[in-house]
């Protein structure tokens, strides 16, 4: 052969059997990632189903949130001025930045005549455009 006899003889050996395994391996490994399993489609589905799930989930449970917050704050403020209110229902949006914006707050209460001081002190309060209800007469 033309390799040189000697010490550098093992070190040209390795030099050139590495080379030509490098020859096979390289166009088989190129080759592999062609080939479909038939995984791919049923992996992204799966994926696709997890995550729709994990959205709506996070969604409930954001709903739920903002609705307990707000909840709390408007009972405070009526305990704490005298007031009681049968139902509370908040309208909300929330934006692709995941901002939220609350657009309004309804007080359903039994005493007409408190309609007005009540949405006073909640707008006032609260920062919320508050819409009372009365229900009761």
């Amino acid at each position: 052969m033309l390799i040189p006899s000697g010490g550098v003889e093992k070190s040209m050996r390795a030099v050139i059997g590495v080379f030509f395994l490098c020859c096979i391996v390289i166009p088989l490994s190129n080759g592999i990632p062609q080939i479909d399993f038939g995984f791919s489609g049923t992996v992204r589905q799966e994926s696709e189903k997890i995550s729709q799930n994990i959205r709506k989930k996070i969604q409930e449970q954001q709903n739920a949130e903002i609705n307990r917050i707000v909840t709390e704050q408007v009972l405070s403020l009526l305990d704490a001025n005298g007031y009681s209110c049968k139902k509370i229902t908040v309208n909300y949006t929330s934006g692709a930045d995941s901002s939220i914006s609350i657009n309004q707050v309804r007080i359903y209460i039994e005493n007409p005549g408190q309609a007005e001081e009540i949405a006073a002190l909640l707008t006032k309060g609260t920062g919320f455009e508050t819409e009372v209800i009365a229900e009761g007469g």
